[in-house]
């Protein structure tokens, strides 16, 4: 959630072991029921099976992803209002479009911001350093935090996408919102980035869950 990265995959590994999870199943049924007689091609009718659980699972992570990456986009352009309202405003109507969203889309886990403070006070001078607004899920309620990050500078994947002024999709990883292993989501984070007049600003986040 906040582009701090830890025991990664690659989502290419994240999405074969899901792959590899569903066709073992097929394949283990398949193999369980063969005789001496009709191996071989009790073989080649597992395999057809496998190359067609792989596809589905691919197909359907590729079309959540394209999904959500959408509802980021629409989230970073609602953003925009900020130009027109005082800060107390935009900060209040941001809070209520996010809790919208993560509303009516029970596939999020988690709706975040995050500011650069240089642009929204003009006299934090230092080129890092931002406000972040957080927005979870927790036993059915939304709750919310928010919270100052990068005092001492950069974390290097949210300097990647800064520099870059770009979106993206990172390596899945685990994060709980409860500081607790036990209560852990193997998620990806799409982020858009929030530009003003070809500015960096800040960025939209949305953390999904992979499992």
């Amino acid at each position: 959630m906040k582009i701090k990265l830890f025991e990664r995959l690659s989502l290419q590994q994240k999405i074969l072991s899901m792959v590899i999870g569903a066709s073992t199943i097929v394949f283990v049924f398949a193999v369980g029921n063969i005789t001496l007689k009709s191996k071989k091609a009790s073989i080649n009718d597992a395999i057809k099976r496998i190359d067609a659980v792989a596809e589905f699972h691919v197909t359907e992570v590729k079309n959540i992803l394209e999904k959500d990456l959408s509802i980021a986009r629409t989230l970073s352009s609602a953003v925009q209002i900020h130009k027109y309202l005082p800060e107390a405003k935009w900060k209040e109507l941001l809070a209520k479009v996010y809790e919208e969203a993560l509303t009516n889309n029970p596939d999020i886990l988690s709706i975040w911001d995050s500011w650069e403070l240089s642009y929204i006070d003009p006299n934090y001078k230092k080129d890092f350093g931002r406000y972040e607004c957080f927005y979870w899920r927790e036993n059915g309620q939304i709750k919310n935090s928010t919270e100052i990050g990068s005092a001492d500078g950069d974390p290097a994947d949210y300097a990647r996408i800064k520099r870059e002024k770009t979106e993206s999709i990172e390596d899945p990883y685990f994060y709980s919102y409860t500081n607790d292993t036990r209560n852990q989501f193997l998620m990806t984070s799409i982020i858009v980035s929030n530009l003003v007049d070809n500015r960096f600003i800040g960025v939209i986040g949305l953390d999904i869950a992979l499992t």
